[in-house]
């Protein structure tokens, strides 16, 4: 498991690194923070799924995250 986190991670870091290079994230972008953020979202939302967190939940956890990188562009 900790292999398939370190790789899902590298992956995550290749399009945070690719969202700064295309523009579609600020040049500031604090890179390794960023993946961080994303995969720690992504692990604990795989974890509420399994507990049965309502998906209205679940959706707003995305929004706020979405809202957390929109911010970030300005």
């Amino acid at each position: 498991m900790t292999a398939r986190r370190a790789t899902d991670r590298a992956r995550i870091r290749e399009c945070v690194v690719r969202g700064v290079a295309t523009g579609e994230l600020a040049e500031e972008t604090d890179v390794d923070g960023f993946t961080s953020m994303i995969h720690g979202f992504l692990l604990d939302i795989s974890t509420q799924v399994c507990d049965g967190t309502p998906a209205r939940d679940l959706h707003a956890a995305a929004d706020a995250i979405l809202a957390t990188w929109r911010a970030q562009e300005c």
